[in-house]
């Protein structure tokens, strides 16, 4: 068993409180439109897994890194979601843009998924971001606790009780290989899981760093 496997997957869609069918919510993410060699890594992944049981691969289009929720958006009034936006904006700006090392996949308890370092720009992104969310909307706005981010990618989500074991070997049977994150930028997504799947539309973009930094990202 690799470091940080579970011993047995179980259902990760269950509804978290506040959740149900039809919920939307905002949140920030990174999202990895263009970054075609971690989606070409993400792929040979999901092809060793398939034909497991208790497991849907995330699709192509739906891969992201989960920095920091908002709120939903029925809680969330235009002209604040907006303030938010430029907030934040200013706030990442500060950052700059980097490329994240992808670990080697591990079974978690709802997922499998590439661990992310390193955690302290990780968390400079985060930070920032929660920073931007309170002086838009008010330090008691600011949802989760400020500290213990453990970035990642999901490459499956586990749809029920299996044997961590069998995905163990799967997973082993792919050639070693860390393509990287290119982290230059944070979405800010309306997002939604109906039918046991995350999907999303973009509301805004903000970009890390200033153009030279993102383009130069070490």
């Amino acid at each position: 068993m690799a470091h940080g496997d579970v011993a047995r997957t179980t259902d990760h869609w269950w509804w978290r409180p506040g959740w149900g069918p039809g919920t939307r919510y905002y949140t920030w993410h990174v999202t990895l439109e263009g970054q075609d060699r971690l989606h070409a890594r993400v792929a040979e992944l999901q092809s060793a897994l398939a034909g497991l049981p208790a497991l849907d691969p995330v699709p192509r289009t739906w891969l992201h890194v989960t920095v920091a929720g908002l709120g939903d958006v029925e809680d969330v009034p235009a002209p604040v979601r907006d303030d938010v936006v430029a907030a934040v904006g200013r706030r990442v700006a500060a950052v700059g843009a980097f490329r994240a090392e992808v670990l080697a996949a591990v079974v978690g308890r709802e997922a499998v998924v590439l661990p992310l370092r390193p955690l302290d720009r990780f968390d400079a992104v985060r930070d920032a971001v929660r920073a931007g969310i309170a002086d838009a909307w008010g330090r008691s706005r600011v949802v989760g606790p400020d500290r213990g981010f453990a970035p990642h990618l999901s490459v499956a989500y586990a749809s029920g009780e299996a044997e961590a074991a069998s995905v163990r070997a799967a997973l082993d049977r792919v050639p070693a290989s860390r393509e990287p994150l290119v982290v230059d930028r944070v979405q800010l997504i309306e997002l939604e899981r109906d039918d046991r799947a995350y999907r999303w539309t973009t509301v805004a973009e903000v970009p890390l760093g200033d153009a030279d930094a993102r383009s130069a990202a070490p």
